[in-house]
């Protein structure tokens, strides 16, 4: 393979744009003797990638899960399970923070209206520092 060819391949290679036939004619080519000097510092890779692509695991994996990760499950079953029904009896009340007297819930949401105003207007602050800063940008323009 011509060396200008080799050059293009590896540059192609090295963005990972190559093709499965241009890498193997990169790999066929580093694994002959005949490699230009210039591009000698791709061989060991190449030939690491023909070396290790043959090679196979071929140990068995085994899993040995004790009685304790059982018992961790069954626990943990029976906690959510218990969890639930105590939820269930004793969680359940029909107060859901309503008022009977309606000058109390207007009181109260009055309260809440002003505690949310005043959470929006703590990030509007900000923004007059902007517009002195539009401002003394548009004075520099001019």
């Amino acid at each position: 393979m011509e060396l200008h060819k080799v050059k293009e391949l590896l540059a192609k290679y090295e963005e990972g744009n190559t093709s499965l036939t241009e890498e193997k004619m990169l790999r066929s080519y580093f694994l002959s003797d005949h490699i230009a000097p210039e591009v000698s510092s791709y061989q060991p890779l190449f030939s690491f990638y023909d070396r290790e692509g043959t090679q196979r695991y071929e140990a068995k994996i085994t899993v040995n899960r004790s009685s304790y990760v059982k018992w961790i499950g069954i626990a943990a079953s029976i906690i959510v399970i218990l969890s639930l029904f105590l939820l269930n009896e004793f969680g359940t009340t029909n107060d859901l923070g309503t008022y009977e007297d309606p000058e109390i819930a207007l009181k109260k949401t009055k309260e809440v209206l002003h505690l949310v105003g005043s959470f929006m207007n703590e990030g509007t602050e900000q923004l007059g520092y902007i517009k002195e800063i539009e401002h003394t940008g548009n004075q520099i323009l001019k």
